[in-house]
């Protein structure tokens, strides 16, 4: 297993696979600091401007210590129309919340929350595709076969993308607090040092590690899961099409729907879901947990049997 992991790894560089994947979580983190940046002076605009609509520093205040509630209808058009109820309050807690965003702990948090259910778990997949196929494009799965088991080949390709996603995940969080550590000096400052109690946001490490733990796992199942199909599919690109269009564009299909599963657990850690594909059905976080467990047992058993059944004959 060793000399098969060895040999996965050794493809993925010099492919420039691992190359296109660190590119590829650089863009988003760039990305990610620009969006937190923009919410922190979206935020101090919204602020302001509320600040305006009353007619006293009193009142402003007044409203601060007192709860803001949503509440969402739909138009003749089919749009959904959201209304807020305490603006002050509303507008003060996402000044707070973006302000936190930018610091240490605080970016990680939202980098994590921001890419961890769509972006993270497709460079995944895509990864677990093209470890699955590029074996059948360069017609090598034979070759290995004289020299390793099959269990051998496929034992070392889950090592290999558990590797590379623990690695990756690793190089994310060890970015992400550069840039949070440097993004409290681009922060724009607005003076509420008054209104500090009335709601304050506290990061822990052990909230950061168990998120991480979480879109570690998730990226795990989903490279796995893609992983095994593209045994059964042969072709990368085919895979790779069914993979985006199951993601990206087909619905929810209820509650026991693989994505329905990925978006409940991690809401479970995630708190505040801030991307997710498709409206989530709501379901209690074992079950969720239960769900994904039952797809990867059935897609390493299918899997793992057919290509061992193939690999008696011909690949």
């Amino acid at each position: 297993m060793k000399n098969t992991l060895r040999q996965e790894i050794s493809y993925l560089m010099s492919s420039k696979t691992l190359l296109v994947g660190v590119l590829l979580l650089m863009l988003l983190l760039i990305f990610g600091a620009f969006q937190a940046k923009m919410t922190q002076t979206s935020s101090v605009m919204q602020f302001k401007e509320t600040q305006k609509m009353y007619n006293s520093e009193q009142e402003f205040e007044n409203d601060l210590h007192h709860p803001y509630s949503l509440s969402q209808s739909t138009n003749g058009q089919d749009q959904v129309d959201t209304s807020i109820e305490n603006s002050a309050r509303y507008s003060y807690e996402s000044l707070i919340i973006s302000n936190n965003q930018m610091s240490l702990l605080g970016f990680p948090k939202f980098f994590l929350k921001y890419s961890g259910l769509i972006f993270l778990p497709i460079i995944s997949g895509l990864l677990g595709i093209f470890l699955a196929t590029y074996d059948y494009k360069s017609a090598t799965y034979k070759r290995k076969l004289n020299t390793n088991s099959w269990q051998e080949i496929l034992i070392g390709k889950y090592l290999a993308i558990t590797s590379v996603l623990f690695i990756s995940l690793v190089f994310v969080t060890l970015i992400s607090f550069v840039i949070g550590a440097l993004s409290v000096h681009f922060i724009e400052k607005i003076d509420v040092s008054k209104y500090d109690s009335l709601f304050e946001i506290h990061h822990s490490l052990f909230d950061l590690a168990s998120l991480e733990l979480t879109i570690f796992l998730m990226n795990g199942i989903t490279a796995v899961i893609w992983f095994t199909l593209s045994l059964i599919i042969k072709s990368n690109v085919i895979s790779i099409v069914l993979f985006l269009l199951y993601n990206l564009v087909l619905p929810n299909f209820g509650k026991y729907d693989f994505k329905n599963g990925m978006m409940n657990v991690f809401s479970s850690v995630g708190k505040d879901v801030i991307t997710q594909p498709v409206p989530m059905l709501q379901i209690p976080s074992l079950e969720a947990w239960g769900i994904l467990t039952v797809y990867v047992l059935l897609a390493l058993g299918i899997g793992w049997g057919i290509f061992c059944t193939k690999t008696r004959f011909t690949l």
